[in-house]
């Protein structure tokens, strides 16, 4: 005589029975492997092509490349108090407790629920009253378990983990932004500071000018034309130095919103004058940008996201089999709920019968999210090709610009010191020499404007390159 048992512990049996025969032929799913870009880059961008980047150090403080003491302060506050800073902080912290949550669907879940109830009734027997109580207590657990068969847990999870990496790679290509914004603003705003006084210089002798025509004028040596349009230049280049100093506001307010401080704020900086910029000679190859650029390591990691999310997808379709466990005691005295305890213990196997290709249809957006992903990998990865290249032909291009501006103002600056000699030897007019004087202001201010450009540059390579090279 076979023995009995209870329904429940049959059934346990039966599925026990049923996955020891489909486990062992199970095998989690995952992405196929993808080739990478690195083959399709050019061995070296179009510039300093023939330095050997083998032994290159990337250095994310790239700003201390300008040895500028103002700038350093700048930067340091913009990275603490930055409010948009903060905004993408928040979303890494975010991301950070998705992971979190996908992280425990590895472990069982255990929930508890419990109630006591007292009753009290009111009896008319026989014109007696009667009143009767009675209490009830309830405890129940309940705890479930998914089996990971087809990995879909795990993929889940590596999805996840790779985009928080990818927001902590946000938060690192926004470290990068603002840092060149303050950069930007402070050589912009150092050069309209440096600018203005020149402005003023060059208006204050159009007025010196138009003095001495005056005086020529009452001697007859010139004519109300020339004291006409010597007038129109004073108040032409009055009219300039407003812009200049309407523009300095703006950027000191850009930099006060960049540091997250109220527009009233003012910059003092303790050195009025642009930095020196060091050679640059070795800035790597393009393979090189795969593993400094944050912006293209986000894109990376969220392509490799994609693909674990279309293997969570495939493995859904599949048969799922989950343990479940509950226990319900109610019993009218508390002491006896732990003592009559019964636990039952069951698994489940639940799989897609039809659900009108839904499943197929997470399937195929997926791999559309996939195909996205990997346009934008391939878009961001030229996009900072072509950055690279073009910050250096302008790096290039302003370098060899500032120099002839500098040319310029040397052998201007012989032609007034030679008009000045004339002048104190009575060979020259004050007049003349003033007119070589303005030239030489205007070809100081290009001069200026020119270094504030090759600067702007250098910035933006430093931000084309993730950093910078030492």
């Amino acid at each position: 005589m076979s023995p009995s048992y209870p329904s429940h512990l049959r059934l346990n049996l039966i599925l026990s029975i049923v996955l020891l025969i489909i486990l062992p032929a199970c095998s989690p799913l995952a992405p196929s492997p993808r080739a990478t870009l690195q083959e399709e880059l050019p061995p070296h961008f179009s510039l300093y092509s023939d330095n050997d980047s083998s032994n290159s150090d990337f250095n994310t403080n790239w700003w201390e490349d300008f040895y500028w003491t103002d700038l350093d302060a700048l930067v340091k506050k913009a990275l603490a108090q930055n409010l948009t800073l903060k905004q993408v902080w928040a979303r890494l912290q975010q991301a950070q407790a998705i992971t979190n949550i996908s992280n425990s669907d590895r472990w069982p879940n255990f929930n508890y629920s419990g109630s006591a109830n007292h009753n009290r009734n009111a009896h008319q027997t026989n014109n007696n009253s009667h009143i009767t109580t009675s209490d009830s207590f309830t405890l129940a657990l309940t705890s479930s378990y998914e089996l990971d068969l087809w990995g879909r847990v795990a993929a889940n999870i590596n999805a996840d983990t790779l985009s928080a990496q990818a927001s902590a790679d946000d938060w690192r290509t926004a470290q990068l932004s603002i840092a060149a914004q303050v950069t930007q603003t402070a050589i912009k705003l150092t050069t309209h500071s440096l600018l203005i006084p020149l402005a003023q210089q060059r208006w204050q002798r159009a007025q010196q000018q138009l003095q001495l025509l005056q005086l020529r004028y009452n001697q007859g040596m010139t004519t109300a034309i020339d004291i006409a349009q010597q007038r129109r230049r004073v108040a032409e280049y009055r009219a300039m130095i407003l812009p200049l100093e309407e523009q300095k506001e703006q950027l000191n307010y850009e930099l006060a919103l960049l540091l997250g401080e109220l527009p009233s704020w003012n910059w003092t900086p303790q050195q009025q004058k642009l930095p020196q910029l060091t050679p640059l000679d070795n800035i790597g190859i393009p393979s090189d940008l795969l593993a400094q650029r944050p912006d293209v390591r986000a894109a990376g990691l969220r392509l490799q996201a994609a693909d674990w999310s279309v293997t969570a997808a495939r493995a859904d379709r599949l048969p799922a089999i989950r343990l479940s466990a509950d226990g319900n005691i109610n019993s009218n005295h508390i002491n006896d709920l732990f003592d009559n305890w019964l636990a039952n213990l069951a698994a489940s196997v639940s799989g897609p019968l039809f659900d009108g290709g839904r499943r197929n249809a997470v399937v195929k957006q997926a791999r559309a999210g996939v195909d996205e992903r990997l346009a934008n990998y391939k878009e961001t990865v030229l996009s900072a090709m072509k950055e690279v290249e073009s910050a250096l032909m302008q790096e290039d291009k302003r370098a060899l610009e500032l120099q002839a501006i500098i040319t310029q103002v040397e052998q201007q600056q012989q032609l007034c010191e030679h008009q000045q000699w004339r002048y104190i030897n009575g060979d020259n007019s004050y007049l003349s020499l003033l007119e070589n004087m303005q030239t030489l202001n205007l070809l100081q201010q290009r001069q200026l404007q020119q270094r504030r450009d090759l600067l702007l540059a250098r910035t933006a390579l430093h931000q084309a390159l993730g950093g910078s090279i030492k």
